[in-house]
């Protein structure tokens, strides 16, 4: 496009002839009209910007649209059962005398002979003490438990079963096999017995 100048004089000559002794406020007034003048010419002919390079567009970084997803209903989670400490049972402590056998001392804390068959949780209680139910020895400390306070607590009914298991295998070991039967069939009623409906 091709620009034309239209020199708009003042008295002595150009607006813009440094020699020109125009007021400064005749040559503002003459700056603002050329300059007016010019914008109307160019908008008269269509004419909008000038040939200069375009501005850079800028980029604008879009984030992706978000996709609405349904919530999902919460379901509860379940909580962790806390680890419970056992139940303190009380006990009684014990010396062992001579010619003692474990079913006898069971038979005289616990009060009945079928009683006296619980000695494993005599051993279970007395832990590292006595390691084969028939080889007690005078002068050994043993923890006898009570009885009713022990089989009302899963955690030390679980103690013991395993205290008849270990008896079991010692007999079954010995080939008594008919002592590892009883020890078993005494544990499985242990383990199934509500701790109420357990032999007085």
């Amino acid at each position: 496009m091709y620009l034309v100048f239209i020199g708009v004089l003042c008295e002595n000559g150009p607006l813009f002839c440094p020699d020109c002794a125009c007021s400064l406020e005749e040559e503002t007034m003459m700056r603002k009209f050329s300059t007016g003048l010019l914008l109307w010419i160019a908008f008269i002919s269509g004419v909008t910007s000038c040939k200069s390079a375009p501005p850079a567009e800028e980029l604008v970084e879009v984030a992706p649209p978000v996709e609405e997803q349904e919530e999902e209903p919460m379901t509860p989670v379940p909580e962790e059962p806390m680890a419970v400490a056992p139940q303190e049972v009380s006990r009684a402590e014990y010396v062992v005398k001579n010619e003692d056998t474990l079913s006898q001392i069971a038979k005289k804390f616990y009060g009945s002979r079928i009683r006296g068959y619980y000695f494993p949780i005599i051993m279970a209680c007395s832990e590292g003490v006595v390691t084969h139910p028939d080889r007690i020895r005078p002068g050994m400390k043993l923890v006898i438990p009570n009885f009713d306070e022990f089989m009302a607590d899963p955690d030390h009914v679980r103690k013991g079963l395993e205290a008849f298991a270990q008896v079991e295998r010692i007999y079954r070991s010995e080939g008594k096999m008919k002592l590892a039967e009883f020890m078993n069939k005494l544990g499985e009623k242990i383990g199934k017995t509500e701790p109420r409906d357990m032999p007085r």
